[in-house]
């Protein structure tokens, strides 16, 4: 709550105790519920740099540049890891025999990016890198993981500036990309930072369209580009439960009256999740493939070889 509502709250409070009368429905026109997004507090917005869309894509780009100098620096340093070796034989696989089952349990949407990735590397080696500057096989598998994770900084400023102005945004921004555990965490062929990624943009996209609609304009695109995001979440990692965090929030303001333009229907909902599943099913092929479910069950049933870390975890 802002300066502004907590003078409104005094006042009102004085005028009752002198014996005005105030009922509930004047205290709602008075102090109308409203959201982050909608009324942020707009800290350090009277900055005069910040006022220059310019000047903030420059620092922003500055970041997002730092942010993959930090991710791409010797990036193939390390060998692979007994997950990242995995991804390696299905991306083989994939560019050998076609789409597979093979290590589905996880979606197929990395794996895709990666393969793209080897095939590029493979063409540069081949045709205009000499041998020793030739992309190893690591930095190559590794590559989309840290080119999206430097990305996440701009989806980051992006959702932080929408529920808390722009200087928060940055602050957020910079904290991120030179963070060193969010670049180790860029630097492993996972999808952990794809499914931050996209699931940042998901909120980001639903927040927006919270905040046009409460400003009478046109917000539905964003609420279509939300399902798309989400869409992206489960083809990187099966997490359906993230779903809970905008659907908790939209159940929360979508019951008061006066943010009642936000509200979707049920035929608006539908087409959400239908939209939805088209994405989703576009994005993670290999979900239709029988060997998928049987790597799902496989893996859920603990079905895996053991490894011999179980032993110290008891």
């Amino acid at each position: 709550m802002n300066g502004t509502h907590g003078v409104c709250i005094i006042y009102n409070y004085e005028q009752n105790s002198r014996g005005t009368s105030i009922t509930a429905k004047n205290l709602a026109n008075i102090l109308p519920p409203t959201t982050a997004a909608i009324h942020p507090q707009r800290s350090g917005e009277d900055f005069a740099f910040l006022r220059n869309t310019y000047v903030t894509g420059i620092i922003l780009g500055i970041l997002i540049v730092a942010g993959l100098g930090f991710r791409m620096y010797q990036l193939g340093a390390e060998s692979f890891g007994e997950d990242e070796l995995n991804k390696l034989e299905t991306v083989q696989d994939y560019l050998q025999n076609g789409l597979s089952g093979n290590n589905g349990e996880h979606p197929f949407l990395m794996k895709g990016l990666q393969t793209a990735s080897l095939v590029v590397a493979d063409r540069l080696n081949s045709n205009v890198l000499s041998a020793e500057e030739a992309i190893s096989p690591e930095t190559a598998l590794r590559f989309p993981v840290a080119f999206i994770g430097a990305f996440t900084t701009l989806i980051l400023f992006l959702l932080v500036r929408e529920l808390f102005g722009k200087s928060i945004g940055l602050a957020s921004a910079a904290l991120w990309a030179v963070e060193p555990m969010a670049i180790g965490f860029d630097r492993v062929a996972k999808e952990d930072s794809l499914l931050l990624f996209f699931f940042l943009l998901t909120c980001f996209f639903w927040v927006r369209s919270q905040t046009l609609a409460e400003r009478g304009e046109n917000f539905i695109k964003y609420v279509w580009l939300t399902g798309v995001a989400f869409a992206a979440v489960m083809a990187t990692k099966y997490n359906p439960w993230l779903l809970a965090t905008p659907a908790a929030y939209y159940t929360s303001y979508d019951k008061m009256a006066s943010l009642s333009r936000w509200g979707l229907g049920g035929r608006r909902w539908l087409m959400f999740f239908g939209l939805m599943g088209v994405v989703f099913l576009v994005l993670n092929p290999t979900i239709l493939i029988p060997q998928s479910w049987h790597e799902m069950v496989k893996f859920s049933s603990e079905g895996r070889i053991a490894h011999d870390s179980y032993e110290f975890m008891g």
